[in-house]
């Protein structure tokens, strides 16, 4: 295996996780003051993302990026991979 193969995520699971530890990477690393993290999170909350595999961009909101900053802290990357798989839309009857 090369290299560049090796940083490919394995599978999109993987590749959601990465891309979800990248948004709140700086969250992770840094130790924030009173109110200096929710003003992070607003800002993250404000950019435009597009996911792995999505040909529309979207905005991730402050609840989500707690959610995922919390459980990459009790789990690391594989805390952030996705739980199950997309909810298929229902045709309306």
């Amino acid at each position: 295996m090369s290299d560049d193969e090796s940083l490919r995520p394995r599978d999109h699971a993987e590749a959601i996780a990465l891309f979800r530890a990248e948004i709140i990477g700086t969250l992770a690393r840094r130790d924030f003051d009173h109110g200096e993290l929710a003003a992070a999170m607003r800002a993250l909350a404000a950019e435009r993302y597009r996911p792995p595999g999505s040909s529309t961009v979207r905005q991730i909101s402050v609840p989500t990026l707690e959610r995922w900053l919390y459980a990459y802290r009790r789990g690391g990357l594989a805390a952030l991979r996705p739980s199950r798989a997309p909810i298929a839309a229902v045709p309306a009857s």
